[in-house]
């Protein structure tokens, strides 16, 4: 393990959709970095290795995989991001899976931990910050929590990063639900909160490069919008009929407006896509 050169090196664990771009970024930049990057997918496993990562083929939620990891992860000294969905870990053992994972990990660098604004649960559509207080009632929103409680617990210089619904290039929330005519499941008032895909990377790797990030920062593009003027736009570019919302005007667990102010200004820096519209535009 130690011939992958693992000192000095960022460490991103988990690349899908976000992993990617972080990949692309890092190894393609003014300053290319050296990345080590652990992946379950054969695919993403090639693409990952011809921008020039370094890749290993991992199943994460597996603890024989960890196991199997435990020369790189102990020996390496650089930043490391967890950038793994909830359902790539043990459905009943999420959080001990996530420990298992961080008790192996040197403790010299940044590790950033991705998770999402699920933790706020509904708040009935009112105002949350990065220092708002987390519901987990519900079950993701639960996982969420212990995830994050189980990586900031580990002994690391560890931070959570919070993101809004992630959208970008081959990846449009509910493009193929208005191409088929699909209603969208609760209600056309909900809240969205939004961030386009570079942004999101943008600001987790500003993360480990900030001198205070917040430990707990919340990250969308800071333009709440009610779900029909979201799903509206995309049926607009499609030129499809407006979509049909099948929650009875009930309101889904988990409207609320998100506020990212603090967090973007921790890190000093700011969105580029400003607001939905923008990042469609670059997206479709």
């Amino acid at each position: 393990m130690t011939t992958l050169g693992s000192a000095g090196a960022t460490l991103l664990l988990g690349c899908g959709y976000l992993g990617s771009v972080m990949v692309r970024r890092l190894c393609l930049g003014d300053q290319p970095a050296r990345v080590i990057a652990v992946t379950r997918s054969d695919a993403r496993h090639q693409v990952l290795g011809e921008l020039g990562a370094r890749c290993l083929r991992a199943d994460l939620g597996q603890a024989a995989a960890i196991d199997a990891l435990r020369p790189l992860l102990a020996e390496h000294h650089g930043d490391v991001f967890a950038l793994l969905p909830p359902s790539a870990w043990p459905p009943d053992a999420a959080a001990s899976a996530v420990a298992a994972l961080a008790a192996r990990l040197c403790a010299s660098r940044r590790a950033i931990l991705v998770s999402s604004t699920a933790v706020y649960g509904d708040t009935g559509g009112a105002d949350v910050s990065a220092d708002s207080q987390t519901d987990g009632r519900g079950d993701r929103s639960a996982q969420l929590l212990a995830i994050e409680q189980a990586w900031m617990n580990a002994g690391l210089d560890s931070y959570i990063v919070r993101l809004g619904g992630l959208y970008g290039p081959d990846r449009v929330i509910g493009r193929e639900l208005v191409k088929r005519g699909d209603a969208v499941a609760g209600a056309a008032d909900d809240w969205l909160n939004v961030l386009h895909i570079e942004d999101a990377a943008t600001a987790v790797l500003a993360t480990a490069a900030a001198p205070a990030p917040l430990r707990y920062s919340l990250i969308t593009d800071g333009q709440p919008l009610r779900r029909r003027d979201y799903y509206g736009e995309v049926a607009r570019r499609l030129s499809c009929p407006p979509p049909d919302f099948g929650g009875g005007g009930k309101r889904r667990v988990g409207s609320r407006r998100c506020d990212p102010t603090t967090s973007w200004r921790a890190l000093g820096i700011a969105p580029k896509y400003v607001d939905f519209r923008a990042g469609l535009d670059a997206a479709w």
